[in-house]
């Protein structure tokens, strides 16, 4: 089916997009990637942008809202990345789909299943597996261990924030707004708020930009990549036949690929350990949406 062949390869290009994001935080700090980023981002889409007007001032202050909390959540996910390995950082994201389900029960006033509860119950147990391993990182340095602790529940918390977002856009697209002002005004949002904290954390601008000089092409490759996966994404989303269902744990495919692309490429230890507990995390994850 053409929409599973869409969906997997949103689930690839964003796979391989969490591998640059991880290369390009070795040299660049976490609001340094996601300024050029979001900055590269609006200009891909920019021809996409026809029919954007203003909004009313209780939308965007939604709107400006969803992009702070979707800030926090990026900057929390790079700091992480930055420092966990790869194959710990990005099973993370997946708690953004618990804790989207438990907001829409308080919130949205939506219903918690059978099934989703015990999906609820193998993803956290995948969970636990991975901070088990992620404890036996570098386990003979206590100094080291203590900041892969911080950084592992900063992804944790990364997935709150995001899911938060999420949430909002359930409740801004019920008839309040249109998709293709709230990416707009999303993005300017998101850049706006990226500059300022880059202002605010005092980043080095001159290294920052020794830096970009030779590796402004990881950027521009990046940011394709995540274009490509949201359009190819959302492309397999207007198919008739494509199961709802299926969609958001197959999106989360992307996890699997940057887990064993991004392991081997930087030689990460206990990789398959930690597939086994990703894949244990996406078969809860597939429960709680089914």
């Amino acid at each position: 089916m053409t929409w599973v062949i869409l969906i997997l390869f949103s689930a690839l290009t964003r796979g391989i997009g969490d591998i640059f994001y991880k290369k390009l935080s070795f040299d660049f700090t976490p609001q340094t990637i996601l300024l050029f980023s979001s900055f590269l981002n609006l200009l891909f889409l920019a021809p996409t942008f026809g029919g954007v007007g203003l909004l009313e001032t209780k939308l965007f202050l939604f709107v400006f809202l969803k992009a702070v909390t979707m800030t926090t959540a990026w900057l929390l996910f790079l700091y992480s990345l930055k420092k966990l390995p790869i194959s710990i950082a990005t099973p993370l994201q997946m708690l953004s789909t618990l804790f989207a389900i438990i907001f829409g029960f308080l919130f949205l006033k939506e219903s918690l299943t059978i099934l989703q509860s015990i999906g609820i119950f193998i993803l956290l147990s995948g969970l636990l597996a991975l901070q088990m391993l992620s404890k036996k990182e570098k386990e003979d340095i206590k100094k080291i261990n203590n900041i892969l602790s911080k950084a592992f529940f900063l992804g944790i918390l990364a997935s709150f924030f995001s899911a938060l977002s999420l949430t909002l856009d359930r409740y801004l697209l019920r008839d309040l707004i249109d998709p293709v002002n709230l990416q707009f005004w999303f993005y300017i949002f998101i850049l706006t708020n990226t500059f300022v904290v880059f202002l605010f954390l005092k980043t080095p601008v001159k290294k920052t930009f020794q830096n970009l000089k030779s590796k402004w092409w990881i950027f521009f490759i990046l940011s394709l990549l995540l274009v490509v996966s949201d359009k190819t994404y959302m492309t397999a989303a207007t198919y008739p036949l494509a199961l709802l269902g299926l969609l958001i744990p197959m999106k989360r495919l992307s996890i699997i690929f940057s887990v064993f692309i991004g392991g081997k490429a930087f030689k990460e230890k206990n990789l398959g350990s930690k597939i086994f507990a990703t894949i244990v995390m996406l078969a809860g994850l597939f429960l709680m949406v089914w």
